[in-house]
Protein backbone atom coordinates (compact mmCIF):
# COMPACT_ATOMS: atom_id res chain seq x y z
CA UNK A 1 0.00 0.00 0.00
CA UNK A 2 2.87 2.37 0.78
CA UNK A 3 4.47 1.90 -2.66
CA UNK A 4 1.17 2.63 -4.37
CA UNK A 5 0.80 5.82 -2.36
CA UNK A 6 4.33 6.89 -3.32
CA UNK A 7 3.56 6.19 -6.96
CA UNK A 8 0.37 8.25 -6.84
CA UNK A 9 2.20 11.05 -5.02
CA UNK A 10 4.93 11.06 -7.71
CA UNK A 11 2.27 11.17 -10.42
CA UNK A 12 0.62 14.16 -8.72
CA UNK A 13 3.97 15.94 -8.46
CA UNK A 14 4.66 15.34 -12.17
CA UNK A 15 1.19 16.57 -13.11
CA UNK A 16 1.63 19.70 -11.00
CA UNK A 17 4.97 20.44 -12.69
CA UNK A 18 3.46 19.86 -16.13
CA UNK A 19 0.55 22.18 -15.31
CA UNK A 20 2.96 24.87 -14.10
CA UNK A 21 5.01 24.55 -17.30
CA UNK A 22 1.87 24.70 -19.42
CA UNK A 23 0.72 27.82 -17.58
CA UNK A 24 4.09 29.51 -18.14
CA UNK A 25 4.00 28.53 -21.82
CA UNK A 26 0.48 29.89 -22.26
CA UNK A 27 1.47 33.15 -20.54
CA UNK A 28 4.42 33.49 -22.89
CA UNK A 29 2.18 32.83 -25.89
CA UNK A 30 -0.32 35.44 -24.68
CA UNK A 31 2.46 38.01 -24.31
CA UNK A 32 3.73 37.26 -27.81
CA UNK A 33 0.21 37.59 -29.19
CA UNK A 34 -0.16 41.02 -27.59
CA UNK A 35 3.16 42.16 -29.06
CA UNK A 36 2.16 40.81 -32.46
CA UNK A 37 -1.21 42.56 -32.32
CA UNK A 38 0.44 45.88 -31.41
CA UNK A 39 2.93 45.47 -34.25
CA UNK A 40 0.15 44.76 -36.72
CA UNK A 41 -1.73 47.85 -35.54
CA UNK A 42 1.39 49.96 -35.98
CA UNK A 43 1.88 48.57 -39.48
CA UNK A 44 -1.73 49.44 -40.27
CA UNK A 45 -1.21 52.99 -39.01
CA UNK A 46 1.94 53.40 -41.10
CA UNK A 47 0.13 52.08 -44.17
CA UNK A 48 -2.75 54.46 -43.57
CA UNK A 49 -0.36 57.40 -43.29
CA UNK A 50 1.49 56.37 -46.44
CA UNK A 51 -1.79 55.88 -48.26
CA UNK A 52 -3.04 59.31 -47.25
CA UNK A 53 0.32 60.84 -48.21
CA UNK A 54 0.20 59.22 -51.64
CA UNK A 55 -3.38 60.45 -52.10
CA UNK A 56 -2.28 63.96 -51.15
CA UNK A 57 0.62 63.75 -53.59
CA UNK A 58 -1.72 62.56 -56.34
CA UNK A 59 -4.07 65.47 -55.66
CA UNK A 60 -1.21 68.01 -55.63
CA UNK A 61 0.40 66.61 -58.78
CA UNK A 62 -2.10 68.08 -61.29
CA UNK A 63 -1.87 71.45 -59.52
CA UNK A 64 1.93 71.44 -59.95
CA UNK A 65 1.61 70.38 -63.59
CA UNK A 66 -0.85 73.22 -64.27
CA UNK A 67 1.63 75.68 -62.74
CA UNK A 68 4.33 74.59 -65.18
CA UNK A 69 1.98 74.80 -68.17
CA UNK A 70 1.08 78.41 -67.49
Amino acid sequence: MGMELDSVQNDVIHINRAMKDATLDSSSIKEKAVVLEKSLQEIGIVRAIRSSESRSAAIEMPVLCDAFII
